[in-house]
């Protein structure tokens, strides 16, 4: 079992503090989110009932893999498997790796839903009018910020409607963007790489794209690694 499986692991079976705070400070901004399709009455009634028990430390992995936890809307068909997957790996039917490659897929899965509105290769020139008639210092909040934490600055094809969106999220002011990077900051960051993956290599490639949050916050020190 290598590192990073053994790590993934370990987070989903005990709750890490700054998961916690990063669900439940994701929850109040995101479940709001609209979602494509209608939820279908027995996905709800399976989300509520099928190994329920787990939900915390699958929405504690989510995050870890994420950085942010999407709306129930979402991942509403998808949470029953993955706590399904991960009682199986408790009682030894799967081992830590099966486990570990079945919730990646799941966990994209999700990350595909999510972004699924931002997911247009050509944004219309109507966005982009919008986007130059946006106040000058709200531009450059956006842009600098994503830069500082990209490591770059993006090409504007990329980030164009995750700035929008980051621009709304802290003009509803719901949640307070600090000096380090949060729930708001990792979703625009994941449309940002999504996209340029998409637009480079084409929707397949970009559906099976890596999670990239894992080895960010472990690069930026935000892995507990106590007890590991």
């Amino acid at each position: 079992m290598n590192w990073k499986t053994s790590v993934c692991v370990n987070f989903a079976l005990q709750a890490v503090a700054e998961a916690d705070s990063l669900a439940e400070e994701a929850n109040g901004i995101l479940a709001s989110v609209p979602y494509r399709e209608h939820q279908n009455w027995d996905d709800v009634v399976v989300n509520e009932t099928v190994h329920i028990e787990h939900q915390k430390k699958i929405e504690n992995m989510i995050v870890h893999n994420l950085g942010y936890l999407p709306g129930k809307d979402v991942s509403i068909k998808h949470l029953p498997f993955l706590r399904t997957s991960f009682d199986q790996y408790l009682h030894r039917q799967i081992d830590a790796e099966e486990f570990f490659l079945e919730s990646q897929f799941l966990i994209r899965e999700i990350r595909n839903l999510d972004i699924a509105s931002f997911a247009d290769p050509i944004y219309p020139e109507e966005l982009y009018q919008l986007y130059k008639d946006r106040p000058v210092a709200e531009r450059q909040w956006g842009r600098e910020r994503l830069t500082t934490y990209l490591g770059y600055e993006p090409e504007l094809r990329h980030s164009l409607m995750a700035e929008l969106w980051m621009q709304h999220a802290a003009g509803k002011g719901v949640i307070t963007f600090k000096d380090r990077s949060n729930c708001i900051d990792h979703r625009a960051m994941t449309v940002i790489k999504y996209r340029q993956v998409l637009l480079e290599e084409g929707k397949e490639v970009a559906d099976n794209s890596e999670l990239w949050y894992f080895d960010y916050a472990d690069k930026n020190g935000r892995v507990n690694w106590q007890g590991h």
